[in-house]
């Protein structure tokens, strides 16, 4: 059977691009996966989008929300009961934006990672307009490896993340909020400097190749909505909190 992957796709607002986000899910040459779509709470543009595709295909759950409380919410929900589906420790979660699509060859590139022994994969992207990262951008150098300093170094962890649900369930609510309060804006960072610290270099993978396609310039964005300040602050916060204790398993 290889590597089971569930797909957790949410986003707020992305009427125009639903249905090819759908469409990137659904063609993936490697078939051994489910899929959560949440609608976090969009117009009603988006809620019609999502009900025209007529989803049939029993491994994607689709749902929507009266509310937007952010990426790092409905991830949390889609993990903790929003599915009717159990999911193994050995699950890999693929986090995916509902304004982004997969490559159809994503799934398999990223299996291949696991099968090597690692236990979460980053790497790189390509954004509309062609730009993609430079490989000499994605790797953490030695030192920061050896002292699992990967807060104290620039963001690299980048899109599409991927980890073993092993280590998301390591963490609890308090990993994804400030001030009492789920993120909203750089939802992403503490999930995956956990995941680095918990993981340290042996067992993390990095992907070069881009194997989706990232909406980069969405005028409504979680930066422009919530402002600078906002997510300034809430990465300012992450990257001073204590690191993960390495897992060993």
């Amino acid at each position: 059977m290889g590597v089971k992957f569930l797909i957790i796709s949410s986003g707020y607002n992305c009427s125009t691009f639903v249905k090819k986000c759908y469409d990137s899910i659904v063609s993936q040459t490697y078939k051994n996966f489910d899929a959560i779509i949440i609608d976090d709470g969009s117009d009603q543009a988006t809620k019609d989008a999502l009900i025209s595709l007529n989803n049939s295909d029993p491994r994607i759950e689709i749902f929507t929300c009266s509310e937007n409380k952010g990426a790092a919410y409905r991830r949390w929900q889609a993990l903790h009961g929003l599915s009717k589906k159990k999911f193994d420790p050995e699950t890999v979660i693929v986090l995916l934006g509902l304004d982004d699509e997969l490559f159809s060859f994503a799934l398999e590139t990223i299996e291949d990672k696991y099968l090597e022994g690692n236990w979460m994969t980053y790497g790189n992207w390509i954004a509309q307009d062609g730009y993609q990262l430079p490989d000499g951008f994605l790797p953490f150098c030695p030192t920061i490896h050896a002292e699992r300093s990967y807060r104290k170094s620039v963001y690299r962890s980048t899109g599409l993340n991927t980890f073993k649900k092993f280590l998301f369930d390591q963490l609890t609510e308090e990993d994804f909020k400030v001030n009492g309060e789920w993120v909203k804006a750089t939802t992403e960072s503490n999930l995956m400097f956990s995941c680095l610290e918990m993981c340290g270099k042996d067992r993390i993978g990095i992907i070069y190749k881009p194997i989706v396609l990232y909406n980069k310039g969405r005028k409504d964005n979680a930066r422009r909505r919530f402002g600078d300040e906002y997510q300034d602050g809430i990465y300012k916060d992450v990257i001073n909190r204590p690191k993960k204790d390495l897992l060993v398993r």
